[in-house]
């Protein structure tokens, strides 16, 4: 299998909010999946940038907290985020339990 065709690493981040945020990945990279656990009662959109926390938003993801781990695979190369992958929460850090994003 080529290596274009592995998901090459996992990043972490817990409780993203929505004022910083949380840097996933700190090069230019494509997004090939991603899976979050909520943590609240409440509902949740948490946004995926490019670069920084002001950075172009590249997906919006609605997370429904009565669900336990939501998350989804891209077909072919994925998003493609050319500076860096930053995730943000739309309210406090304290709705999103985590977020595992797969990249390459």
């Amino acid at each position: 299998m080529a290596e274009g065709n592995v998901l090459a690493k996992g990043a972490y981040a817990a409780t993203p909010d929505q004022t910083t945020g949380a840097e996933l990945v700190d090069r230019p990279c494509n997004l090939r999946g991603v899976w979050v656990t909520p943590h609240a009662s409440q509902d949740i959109d948490i946004f995926f940038r490019n670069g920084s926390v002001s950075g172009t938003t590249l997906m919006t993801m609605q997370v429904n907290a009565s669900l336990d781990v939501q998350g989804f695979t891209f077909p072919g190369n994925g998003i493609r985020f050319d500076s860096a992958l930053w995730v943000q929460g739309d309210d406090d850090a304290t709705k999103i339990k985590s977020i595992t994003a797969f990249y390459q």
